[in-house]
């Protein structure tokens, strides 16, 4: 920590952190958004494992959904200490700037869980070890990259998005390996929340937008919750064969999380249902 913190002393001294100061208002809707993202983190992490035990699912498949779902929490959960050290020490220049290189390390975690989740659910799962170690591999080679520049190269904001969408869309390269393993419908989400994610870097470059920062966390969110309808549909094969039509599979993941909404949030209610139906048909 020291070591970063001398470094950033003495290559900018003058202005510490890359990034323009934020409001209050602005500070308090950055951490309220990314407490959102850990609410829902969380979420998805019971909805997903309780997927994995009702339907007996494999250890790989159990692996795939712990790294999307850590690398998403502990991506939120930074974040979040970010903008809160921002919010109540703004003065405490060297702590703030911890956590914000720790904020965009963090972001190449999540993009790493993101890849491997599909790797283990899509090419582990199928048999294809050797081929999903080599693609592991070439992440972590990314991935390390991305944190090495982070680390020790001059705070510039707009290249970080940019290793960031290299990293994003590098699967491109291997584009029909994809359509070989995956449903289209897992494409599909998993191709639209990359959309988003990059409609979102737009606006974490867009400085000088009032509330910048917040709408890049809710674009955030929302493209994080596309690629976690795409893992419910990476795991569950057999779900997948049960649909009849594209649309039904498609919206297999939506109604695996509304259903499970309903039996976390609306069980008592649910169960009274079903037992005035069973009296009825008595």
């Amino acid at each position: 920590m020291c070591i970063l913190c001398d470094l950033q002393y003495y290559r900018n001294q003058l202005s510490p952190l890359d990034e323009r100061s934020q409001t209050t208002c602005e500070e308090v809707f950055n951490c309220l958004t990314h407490v959102f993202g850990i609410l829902f983190a969380i979420f998805q992490m019971k909805a997903m494992f309780r997927l994995c035990g009702r339907k007996g699912f494999s250890t790989t498949k159990k692996t795939a959904v712990m790294f999307f779902c850590i690398s998403s929490l502990v991506l939120y959960s930074n974040s979040t200490l970010y903008h809160l050290f921002n919010l109540v020490t703004p003065q405490f220049i060297r702590l703030r700037y911890i956590f914000q290189r720790l904020d965009h390390l963090t972001i190449y975690l999540m993009i790493t869980g993101c890849y491997v989740s599909f790797i283990l659910s899509r090419l582990f799962e199928k048999g294809y070890v050797k081929s999903g170690i080599v693609v592991i591999c070439s992440i972590a080679v990314m991935a390390i990259t991305g944190i090495l520049f982070t680390l020790f190269s001059p705070p510039t904001s707009n290249m970080d998005v940019i290793m960031y969408l290299c990293m994003g869309f590098s699967c491109i390269l291997v584009a029909p390996g994809w359509f070989y393993f995956c449903p289209t419908s897992l494409l599909l989400w998993l191709f639209t929340g990359g959309i988003t994610y990059f409609l979102g870097t737009l606006f974490f470059s867009w400085d000088k937008l009032y509330l910048n920062h917040t709408i890049w966390h809710i674009v955030v969110l929302l493209a994080n919750i596309q690629h976690s309808f795409a893992v419910l549909i990476a795991i569950d094969d057999e779900g997948q064969e049960k649909s009849n039509t594209f649309w039904s599979s498609f919206s297999q993941p939506v109604v695996q999380m509304k259903d499970f909404i309903v039996e976390r949030f609306f069980w008592a209610e649910r169960v009274a249902v079903e037992r005035l139906t069973s009296q009825k048909e008595e």
